[in-house]
């Protein structure tokens, strides 16, 4: 029997074990287990992070001066050529991710891997000095910046038929939205986050995260970790009355061209992220929401 395991396979492969065995370390304070956790869920950064750079083009993983001298055609490379190129080190993978996606990853973000590399070459060639929690922290820190931002851009580009799949990938086994959700849950309660998981409003899935900052009001932020629709600043939003649960956490959505309830209780939330409808109405200068706005709002009690 063959033995076939793809590029974000592996990847998703490396950081599952990777956080295992941070779960490991913490509740038994072993030194071997953390080791083995930066090991695994760095290497699953990188894997990611090439898998990428293979959204737009296989080539980009791969030194261009090794491409001319390994293939006979650089630009239209055969697998079995790839297989003997030198592909990029971290450094490099990360001046190409900002080159093609300058706005997936923060400065904080590329901080983050490279204090990773650092210790993660420590641990390969030399020895290793940090305290424990801090460790803890900055995985937690690189899931939140750096593995969920790609995760969410590789569902995205799936779930939207955009996925660029040269090597002919068992995607839809591959990528397990609710086990990437239940992964979100443990790094969140990691680190402390208050939030809420529901329905997505633009997939559907039960992978939709509502973020809080200031206790269970509002959420400040918003995001699915399946397709990657996300909303940020939410305080800032001005809400309206929400037909199905009557709370004033209704918003619109204009790239979802609708509203949606930023109350993890509402209805409209837990039957499957479903969205209500919402129009400009200029007479009002408001919106018509299901049919109903200030407008026919005063004629009924005009005519009450």
């Amino acid at each position: 029997m063959e033995l076939k395991i793809s590029l974000i396979e592996n990847a998703l492969d490396s950081i599952y074990h990777g956080l295992d065995h941070l779960k490991i370390a913490i509740d038994n304070n072993s030194s071997s287990d953390y080791k083995q956790s930066i090991l695994l869920i760095f290497q699953g950064v990188e894997l990611i992070l090439k898998e990428l750079l293979v959204q737009e083009n296989p080539i980009y993983m791969f030194d261009k001066n090794a491409l001319f001298e390994k293939c006979i055609d650089p630009q239209n490379p055969k697998l079995d050529e790839l297989y003997n190129c030198k592909s990029l080190d971290i450094k490099q993978i990360c001046t190409t991710i900002k080159k093609l996606y300058p706005d997936l990853l923060d400065k904080e973000s590329f901080k983050i891997i490279e204090c990773s590399a650092k210790i993660r070459n420590k641990i390969q060639h030399f020895s290793l000095q940090i305290d424990k929690q801090e460790l803890s922290k900055m995985i937690a820190k690189m899931h939140g910046k750096v593995i969920s931002p790609a995760l969410r851009h590789i569902g995205k580009r799936f779930l939207d038929g955009s996925f660029n799949n040269p090597f002919k990938v068992r995607v839809e086994e591959i990528l397990q939205f609710d086990r990437i959700a239940c992964q979100e849950v443990e790094i969140l309660k990691m680190e402390d986050v208050d939030f809420e998981r529901g329905s997505c409003f633009a997939c559907r899935n039960y992978t939709f995260f509502f973020i809080y900052s200031e206790g269970p009001s509002y959420p400040e932020s918003c995001y699915c970790t399946s397709c990657g629709y996300s909303k940020g600043n939410l305080s800032h939003e001005e809400k309206y009355e929400c037909p199905e649960c009557g709370a004033f956490s209704l918003l619109y959505c204009q790239e979802l061209e609708a509203g949606i309830c930023l109350w993890y209780n509402c209805g409209n939330h837990k039957e499957g992220g479903l969205l209500t409808t919402m129009e400009w109405c200029s007479d009002c200068n408001s919106y018509n929401i299901e049919s109903i706005c200030k407008c026919n709002s005063n004629e009924e009690n005009e005519n009450s």
